[in-house]
């Protein structure tokens, strides 16, 4: 870095990659002893402060999707899913602070579903629901029964089947240890209650056996 020609270089390639970031970024010029100082000015917000929001669970502060991230990927979701021919309503259940925004401000969306689809969409409130999170469910009619079923399960995952038994069959096994220790110890107190009593008794007649002279 001695060179000047060498910083020159260091300094443009520097500048030709913080081209493509969204920031304004201010550079100096390398110094003698090799450091150079950058400066970024934000323009925007983040992801998280235009996505997520402060709420409380419970008493606990927590940070979940706002109305208007969760709403827009409620009707992504719905552009891009496979719903088959033969459905003829498709029921949306979600929590109250959705579907007080949907109703308020975006229902000539879900018509331009409707005829995209040629379907009835129902938004259907839920207060079992947590607010980030939507089941979609798909409405057949066969021989004029209804039969519904789930396109798309938006909550979170329990474990699998396999695992919970697993973890089932282990707790089982603790449990049975646990009572057969207990038993053991049991019959160990038991034993040596005995033997102390033999002992006592052969200390008392011994005591009361006295030599003759």
């Amino acid at each position: 870095m001695e060179i000047i020609r060498n910083r020159i270089l260091v300094e443009r390639r520097l500048k030709d990659s913080l081209r493509y970031d969204r920031a304004k970024c201010q550079i100096s010029r390398i110094s003698r002893f090799g450091l150079l100082e950058i400066s970024r000015q934000r323009i925007g917000p983040s992801l998280i402060e235009t996505t997520m929001e402060d709420t409380l669970i419970s008493g606990i502060k927590c940070i979940i999707r706002s109305t208007t991230s969760s709403v827009a990927k409620l009707f992504k979701k719905l552009e891009y899913l496979d719903i088959p021919k033969k459905v003829s309503e498709v029921h949306i259940y979600l929590h109250e602070t959705l579907e007080k925004y949907i109703v308020e401000n975006s229902k000539s969306y879900i018509s331009l579903l409707e005829k995209k689809f040629k379907i009835k969409i129902k938004i259907i409130e839920d207060n079992n629901i947590a607010p980030p999170f939507f089941i979609i469910k798909a409405i057949e009619l066969n021989n004029k029964k209804r039969k519904t079923s789930v396109i798309y399960d938006d909550l979170p995952k329990t474990l699998d089947p396999e695992v919970t038994n697993e973890i089932n069959k282990t707790k089982e096994r603790g449990i049975k240890k646990d009572k057969f220790n207990k038993k053991t110890t049991e019959k160990s107190s038991k034993t040596d209650s005995k033997k102390k009593k033999i002992v006592n008794k052969k200390n008392i007649a011994s005591s009361e056996i006295q030599p003759t002279i």
